[in-house]
């Protein structure tokens, strides 16, 4: 086991918690991190837009005339694009009038962020998770599993969700993998973990990663069946609903376990991943295991662990705003004292009266600009997984007594590897060959003369 400072002077108490959690931030903005992010957030829309294909059809995609609900779904997840909510926001202004002494007016603020919105903005905007907020990560993947159990859902859009939810599981299992066991590494052991190792793992582990969530939901599913079944008599009017009304307490049970198991699995999911990164076995059945056994005995640190995290991540949603935010400001102000404020606006803007040229140079500087942007809702990714894995080892040691770097690593089990206590059967064998023929004598070769002697002696 490594010893790592974190290690020696660091236990379970809140202290540690926020230590621990605020260097998960740390982990969230390094750039392995970040291009992982890009990454999975550039490859979740493609599955929503093959299942726009396949179950709402390409003219009903492309007929933006007539309602269709599953459409605007499909293009809702299909965005890439991010603006700055801090863009819209207002704040008030005092000024003073003659008539009325001073008077409060909301004036613009141009890309100038508000320190009480932005930490909120980071964890939930208006109340409602979209992509680009902590929340958002969380209920792009809870949102399908949750739509899969709806009585009024039609066949159609169960489709949809159904196929948008297992693609993006499959992201999240390949790169949030990735992120979580970069997270444990270093914040357990104090050690980094590169991105093709960090991959490299993923994709070992990838179908612990992809079935540890479905392995509760299909349990789920087959309690279902179990009282599907006995629910055909209903079909058959008079005694086939007295039956049924009979056993409904039975049903009522299993239903029970079903709404136990989903409910702890919309809250300890998230623990799967630290638990498959971290441990040495790491497979379906530990991950589910060791999340269940947290969030039942550890709730309300649990719940501590969770708000504390939000609450460094929405300030660190704000810090990565303001900085990216400044970083594309500052550069076209820069350009604008060289190339003219006007052209840099209409460069900027992608204005109609720019050339072919022109038009293709916005294109680029734009693009460049999105990309800067576009780290926001990437920290978002990398901070959620990187959290979590956090919150992992700190449950994990103060449910279990096991130190926060006691992780698995590959490397060390190669070299503490026991040495072999006899050669293999194949050199053993070798090695017989050897010395038998290096007792037989060459056929032909005369014995000496004294042998000779010798044996004419004897037989005298």
């Amino acid at each position: 086991m490594a010893v790592s400072p974190t290690s020696s002077s660091c236990d379970s108490n809140s202290c540690c918690g926020v230590s621990l959690l605020g260097r998960a931030f740390g982990v969230s903005i390094s750039i392995p991190v970040l291009i992982l992010s890009v990454a999975a957030l550039a490859v979740i829309p493609l599955g929503w837009q093959l299942g726009g294909m396949l179950f709402v059809g390409s003219e009903a995609m492309e007929n933006e005339n007539d309602e269709n609900p599953l459409r605007d779904l499909v293009k809702a997840k299909s965005q890439t694009g991010f603006i700055s909510p801090l863009k819209d926001q207002y704040e008030p202004q005092w000024w003073w009038s003659s008539q009325s002494g001073w008077v409060q007016e909301q004036q613009e603020q141009e890309g100038a962020p508000s320190l009480w919105l932005g930490p909120w903005n980071g964890v939930t905007r208006s109340l409602v998770p979209e992509r680009g907020t902590i929340s958002g990560v969380y209920t792009e993947l809870v949102e399908p599993a949750r739509k899969f159990f709806d009585r009024d859902a039609g066949w159609n859009e169960l489709a949809l969700y159904t196929l948008g939810g297992l693609w993006t599981l499959l992201v999240y299992a390949l790169f949030g993998g990735a992120i979580s066991r970069i997270a444990v590494v270093q914040l357990g052991r104090g050690e980094r973990v590169s991105l093709t190792d960090s991959l490299r793992h993923s994709i070992r582990k990838l179908r612990s990663y992809f079935m540890a969530p479905l392995f509760v939901i299909i349990a789920s599913v087959l309690l279902a069946l179990l009282i599907a079944v006995p629910s055909l008599l209903i079909r058959a009017s008079g005694w086939g609903s007295v039956a049924v009304g009979v056993f409904w307490v039975i049903l009522l049970i299993l239903a029970a376990a079903m709404a136990v198991l989903l409910i702890v699995l919309s809250f300890g999911w998230p623990l799967m991943w630290g638990a498959i990164s971290a441990e040495e076995t790491g497979d379906v059945f530990e991950a589910t295991s060791r999340s269940f056994s947290y969030t039942i005995q550890r709730p309300l640190k649990y719940a501590c662990y969770v708000i504390v995290a939000l609450i460094i991540g929405g300030l660190g949603w704000w810090l990565v705003d303001l900085v990216t935010s400044q970083v594309v400001d500052l550069a076209l102000w820069s350009a604008s004292w060289g190339g003219g404020f006007e052209n840099v606006n209409a460069l900027a803007s992608e204005s109609a009266t720019l050339t072919s040229s022109g038009a293709i140079g916005a294109n680029i500087i734009n693009f460049c600009n999105d990309v800067v942007r576009y780290l926001v809702v990437a920290y978002t990714f990398s901070f959620f997984f990187a959290g979590f894995a956090a919150i992992y080892l700190l449950l994990r040691k103060d449910a279990d007594q096991t130190e926060l770097d006691e992780v698995y690593m590959s490397s060390e089990e190669a070299q503490f590897e026991l040495p072999q206590l006899h050669e293999p059967a194949e050199s053993e064998a070798s090695a017989s060959e050897e010395e038998a023929a290096g007792e037989e004598e060459p056929a032909g070769q005369e014995e000496p003369a004294g042998e000779e002697e010798d044996t004419g002696q004897e037989e005298a």
